[in-house]
């Protein structure tokens, strides 16, 4: 973040406030992988299966009757998403019959001990926690008023492009999860 922030000896942020930054950008809610799990097989009469531990968040459900097909999406009203458990309704009778594997299509939230997949999740995360800093130096600057050659406005330009970059990466990141 110091190579993005082109700053030397802490002159405008300390060390923690630049790793502050970068773990609440971490954090962000957009900052998830996409996972697939094929763990899971229907059994006809059980009607309630936990959510696999590789994801955080249910997105789709699809089926595979016949090993030589692609799986099948599941109608999203014929199941629903309770305390992390996938609870079908009676009416999957008529999709579903015992042994036919449940593919879970989902989002698992990253950890610290976890590593960003994707350029834009890079590129987001990194941005946000630039708008973070710049919107922590306006507020520095309102509070303690600084006095060099940056002016407010210099400072509001800088932060409107990063915010927009940050609207990018967030788009960019939910076009990539559309398609996976």
């Amino acid at each position: 973040m110091k190579l993005f922030t082109s700053q030397t000896a802490n002159f405008t942020f300390t060390d923690d406030e630049i790793t502050q930054a970068i773990q609440t950008a971490w954090n962000d809610p957009y900052v998830v992988n996409v996972v697939w799990d094929s763990s899971l097989s229907y059994t006809d009469g059980t009607w309630s299966y936990t959510v696999p531990s590789t994801m955080n968040v249910v997105r789709e459900l699809y089926f595979l009757r016949d090993s030589n097909a692609n799986p099948s999406p599941i109608s999203a009203d014929t199941y629903e998403v309770v305390s992390n458990n996938i609870q079908f309704r009676n009416s999957i009778r008529r999709w579903l019959t015992t042994g036919n594997t449940l593919y879970i299509k989902g989002l698992y939230k990253i950890t610290g001990d976890d590593e960003l997949e994707t350029t834009n999740q890079i590129n987001y995360v990194i941005n946000l926690a630039a708008e973070i800093l710049l919107t922590n130096l306006i507020l520095k600057r309102a509070f303690v008023f600084l006095k060099n050659d940056t002016n407010m406005a210099d400072i509001t330009r800088a932060l409107q492009v990063v915010q927009g970059n940050v609207l990018r990466y967030k788009q960019a990141i939910l076009r990539e999860f559309e398609g996976s």
